[in-house]
């Protein structure tokens, strides 16, 4: 994961040295991540195939708002868009099936899963 995503725009004026800066921004991300969905008489409803683990994948994702997204070691959290199209392998057959997913951080700011009080303004 990418990190200080700035971008400069610039432009050139002719008959000067360099560049002008015109903007300054942080960019938004897109990642992909390697998804891994256990496929044996062990797991919930136990074997599926190929249109059944797409149809239970498009249920758990949010299409309209963002979600969130955290890596377990961490205490903060990304708010993501999940974007297609997931190639799920057509054979689905044995105990791992893998694929990725990609995610777009609209907004580059990460978000604190502890929330966090200002006690000014709790004071009052």
């Amino acid at each position: 994961m990418s990190s200080f995503n700035f971008v400069t725009e610039v432009e050139k004026i002719k008959g000067r040295t360099g560049n002008v800066k015109r903007a300054r921004q942080i960019d938004g991300y897109e990642i992909e991540i390697p998804m891994i969905v256990r496929n044996d008489y062990l797991s919930e409803g136990g074997t599926k195939d190929h249109d059944e683990i797409a149809n239970e994948l498009v249920k758990f994702i949010d299409y309209y708002e963002p979600v969130t997204f955290r890596f377990s070691n961490q205490n903060w959290f990304w708010k993501v868009h999940i974007d297609g199209p997931f190639e799920i392998p057509l054979n689905t057959e044995g105990q791992i099936t893998k694929f990725n997913l990609k995610l777009t951080i609209l907004d580059p700011r990460r978000y604190s899963v502890n929330e966090l009080f200002n006690t000014a303004v709790s004071d009052q």
